[in-house]
């Protein structure tokens, strides 16, 4: 939402109050101090207040940045404050800026605690939050829904009542609101996609909460986003639909990234190209329940064309799986056989499109709202097996297509394409020369589908991999810049009247943040031309009494088959030792789920599992009592827990990215054409900025002790071993577990 300014002397700066910009950054740095320095407004706040040097400095970095249109890098490190040493320039500043990070754990941070404290201080701000689509419930596509139901399963159909209760009466419409798996299937036919949008032709446009996310966007000096809801503007806006004047984020005069060191992964996937299986089902099933509300459209032409596709997408994904290498396939633990060669069953994704079953035969959408027991009495469950099961899916493959890899497919591809071109013109039929919104939205899909299968399937666009991917029932095909440095200097960088700010606690590698600049941009050239100001600000928190590092030598390399049962074994040590309170976080989900399965029945504490559960409630149940949690990438960043209910962070090996990752493998390769060293240049700083910020889990407050134990013997078996224990902070080592049990009793009198 958007809150109101109250009157005070420290409204944001008027363009007319200091025209100089060295007088509108003076008057901005005087009222920066008067906030965050020493006897500032912060320091009223009594006992939650600790004087921070450097988040002052940090403040005046990102004020000369914001007002000056410049850019600068600055890792803060854990403790420094950053949040507030963004907003208060931010806002001070007069521009309106966006506020960018990876997590929603921070959006939440944000809007829920550090912008209400400023504006307790008198600061005049208003701000609002801005998700993708998927976040919002669609109210149209949900009186589509209950008109007819379909659950994959009785667990499904019984939430839904929940769900319902909660859309009568949300003034917002954002998922988060709800406590519902992450996997919840019927989500999606009742969440807000650009694809089903009629936008003012809505017959709920006016109470659309998409519409109205976007109006307290733009009457707000501060727009809260994620990364991908920016990249996703900032590629729209760089397509041809910016003719047009096409954007998702209201314009704005600067950005600040926190967390920025996750941009460049983010902003690839949204620079390239992709198509799936699950868009064309998600087109079958949009007209399907189109058409049954339509008298007047052709409905059984419709759904034989619907099923036409339907077949047509199995036939030619079903074959793009068969081209897995077997290398490629990653199993759960609970799947003991390989990886088939032959070409799997795909088959629907758990809400089926028509060539499962038709719902053409349901009753029409009723002008009164159906009763919670009319909805569910008229449901259909499927009762999907397990294995259908999204949450629980048994297959992961990502692997890269060699040069014509897809011309094999040339005779499914083609069916599929015409069958999508029937359906087109069918709607082109139907709307004659003046096409109702609805009409225009499924002719649109049609031909985005047939061009993006067709640029993917020539494979033929320079300084992109092509790569395919398979997770459980979904089949993606993509084309994925293998840098991204260019784009990103034009399109973020090359607006020199935009100040831009990129934060984190992990941006650095070898003393600098150069590794980083290189990957978004803002270095480039052999001799590192570049002007971003760059700003390394320690921790202030004293790592050499508040923390230990923990690495038991006697275990073998994780890449042994003998690991597994000795790691196990040190992890429930290490967890005795902790009574709880632990993070253990895997590089894998395989990793996990086998090490959860071995010990869950072990520990007498609450267990946690990744995947169970939304990531905020799992975070919730974790503080509430002493427990253990399962977890894998997710849950290296973006996650705070200060206070004792976290004492242990075990991380069970180093964190170099899969080689064989089409995208990693890719940059690779660029890097060795070129004559430079792939493992120095990217593996092995890339590795240190995830270990850094898995590290960063433990201390969060000067009050919190503890230790974080790596069980991977080589950080002192390798050369570069000593790069990833230089990257942590220096505070006292240990490769002995009784030499960490006596530090754990002398410094926390537990043991």
């Amino acid at each position: 939402m958007v809150n109101d300014p109250e009157p005070d002397d420290l409204a944001p700066l008027e363009e007319e109050a200091a025209p100089q910009p060295a007088d509108r950054l003076a008057r901005v740095l005087a009222h920066v101090r008067k906030v965050l320095g020493s006897g500032g407004l912060l320091s009223e706040q009594g006992e939650t207040y600790e004087e921070r040097p450097q988040q002052l400095a940090m403040a005046e970095a990102v004020a000369e940045a914001l007002v000056g249109g410049s850019s600068a890098v600055i890792e803060a490190g854990t403790g420094t404050g950053k949040t507030l040493a963004y907003l208060v320039p931010a806002i001070l500043s007069g521009r309106k800026v966006v506020v960018s990070t990876a997590t929603k754990a921070l959006q939440e941070q944000l809007v829920d605690k550090d912008l209400p404290l400023l504006q307790s201080l008198g600061i005049q701000v208003s701000w609002a939050v801005m998700k993708g689509r998927g976040n919002y419930l669609c109210i149209l596509r949900q009186e589509q829904f209950d008109a007819a139901p379909v659950f994959v399963s009785r667990d499904e159909r019984d939430r839904y009542v929940k769900l319902r209760t909660w859309a009568a009466k949300t003034e917002t419409g954002d998922r988060a609101e709800l406590d519902l798996p992450e996997n919840y299937v019927a989500w999606r036919d009742v969440s807000s996609t650009a694809e089903t949008c009629l936008g003012q032709d809505c017959p709920r446009h006016q109470s659309c909460h998409v519409i109205r996310m976007r109006q307290r966007a733009a009457d707000a000096d501060i727009v809260v986003v994620n990364h991908h809801l920016f990249f996703a503007d900032l590629a729209l806006k760089r397509s041809s639909a910016a003719k047009t004047g096409a954007e998702v984020i209201p314009r704005y005069d600067g950005v600040v990234f926190d967390e920025a060191h996750n941009i460049e992964e983010v902003a690839t996937e949204f620079f390239g190209v992709q198509s799936s299986n699950w868009r064309f089902y998600d087109l079958c099933r949009d007209v399907d329940r189109a058409a049954k509300a339509r008298s007047s459209w052709p409905t059984e032409k419709l759904a034989k064309l619907a099923s036409n596709i339907g077949r047509s997408v199995e036939a030619y994904f079903g074959e793009v799986a068969a081209l897995a290498p077997p290398e490629s396939f990653t199993a759960r633990p609970e799947q003991k056989t390989a990886a088939p060669k032959s070409s799997p069953v795909i088959g629907p994704p758990p809400t089926p499109p028509p060539t499962t079953l038709s719902l053409f035969d349901r009753p029409a959408p009723r002008e009164t709202a159906a009763s919670d027991t009319e909805v569910l009495a008229r449901a259909l469950v499927l009762d999907l097996p397990s294995e259908l099961d999204v949450s629980n899916d048994r297959r992961e493959q990502r692997w890269s297509l060699e040069p014509g890899a897809l011309s094999k497919l040339t005779e499914p591809l083609d069916a599929l394409v015409d069958d999508v071109q029937a359906l087109e013109d069918l709607f082109n039929d139907i709307g004659g020369d003046e096409p109702e919104a609805e009409v225009e939205g499924f002719i649109r899909r049609c031909e985005e589908l047939r061009q993006s299968l067709k640029v993917l399937s020539q494979q033929s666009t320079p300084n992109l991999v092509y790569w395919a991917e398979v997770r459980g029932r979904g089949v993606f095909l993509r084309a994925s810049p293998v840098d991204i440095a260019e784009q990103l200097r034009q399109g973020l960088f090359g607006d020199e009247s935009r100040g831009v700010v990129l934060t984190s606690a992990t941006l650095a590698t070898g003393g600098d943040t150069s590794f980083f600049q290189r990957r978004i941009g803002l270095l480039y050239g052999k001799k590192g031309e570049g002007e971003a100001r760059e700003l390394v600000l320690p921790s202030p928190f004293d790592y050499s009494r508040q923390a230990a590092l923990y690495f038991p030598k006697h275990l073998p390399e994780p890449s042994s088959e003998a690991f597994l049962d000795p790691a196990t074994n040190e992890i429930a040590a290490l967890i005795a030792l902790a009574k709880g309170r632990t993070f253990v976080l895997f590089t894998s989900f395989r990793a996990m789920n086998e090490v959860h399965r071995r010990l869950a029945p072990r520990i007498p504490y609450q267990v946690l599992l990744q995947g169970e559960r939304p990531k905020g409630a799992l975070v919730r149940a974790f503080r509430e009592e002493p427990s253990v949690l399962f977890a894998t990438a997710s849950f290296w960043e973006g996650v705070d827990v200060p206070g004792d209910a976290l004492s242990m962070v075990i991380i069970d090996k180093l964190p170099f990215a899969s080689p064989g990752d089409p995208v990693v493998k890719a940059r690779l390769g660029a890097i060795e054409e070129r004559g430079g060293s792939s493992f120095g240049e990217y593996t092995l700083p890339s590795a240190a900025i995830t270990l850094k910020q898995g590290f960063g889990r433990l201390i969060r407050s000067r009050r919190d002790t503890g230790a974080v134990a790596i069980l991977d013997t080589r950080l002192w078996t390798k050369s570069y071993g000593s790069y990833f224990r230089k990257s942590l902070p220096a505070c006292p080592t240990f490769s002995a577990f009784p030499d960490l049990k006596r530090w754990w009793k002398e410094t926390r009198g537990e043991g």
